[in-house]
């Protein structure tokens, strides 16, 4: 779920930003799928991550956006992406249990790309693109760069996201 009072629509940030963006702090005990993904995603877009531990990746270093980022700059920083990327803790998929960053993303109006998660594809009906492997995050991302959401469309997701998965819904 996400709160709908915070995660509301708004592309002017002091955030730095990126057209695809990555928020997550790098795992030491498994590779990150939506990492490995950002690397391989065409070069006419700008990518970026946010989190702990990505400077010391030479491949990651130049995408980093900072080590942190505060959640009162998440919204506009989620607004400003073209997509999102997200993937889940090992225990998270073992468990069945969906990243918050999804409803977040989604509440701003953002496509988000995720790694696919038991009742991930039937909870939101289509409004999520999931991969099964991280080779598979520059293809979804494409698709969505060249077919990018009509304003209806955006604005559609985000009346979902409120009306379903909203702290209060």
């Amino acid at each position: 779920a996400t709160d709908p009072s915070h995660f509301q629509r708004n592309e002017s940030t002091n955030a730095r930003v990126a057209d695809v963006l990555v928020v997550g702090n790098r795992r030491w005990e498994y590779e990150r799928p939506s990492a490995v993904g950002l690397s391989l995603v065409r070069t006419d877009l700008s990518k970026g991550i946010y989190g702990e531990g990505w400077l010391t990746d030479p491949i990651m270093q130049p995408m980093v956006l900072g080590t942190y980022i505060d959640n009162e700059l998440l919204p506009a920083a989620y607004s400003a992406a073209k997509v999102v990327l997200n993937d889940h803790h090992p225990s998270m998929l073992q468990n069945g249990f969906i990243n918050n960053r999804i409803f977040d993303a989604l509440a701003v109006g953002t496509p988000i790309i995720s790694d696919s998660i038991h009742g991930g594809p039937e909870l939101f009906e289509g409004r999520v693109k999931w991969y099964e492997t991280a080779e598979q995050i520059p293809e979804l991302v494409s698709d969505l760069i060249d077919h990018p959401w009509s304003e209806v469309e955006r604005r559609s997701v985000m009346e979902w996201i409120r009306s379903h998965h909203s702290f209060e819904s």
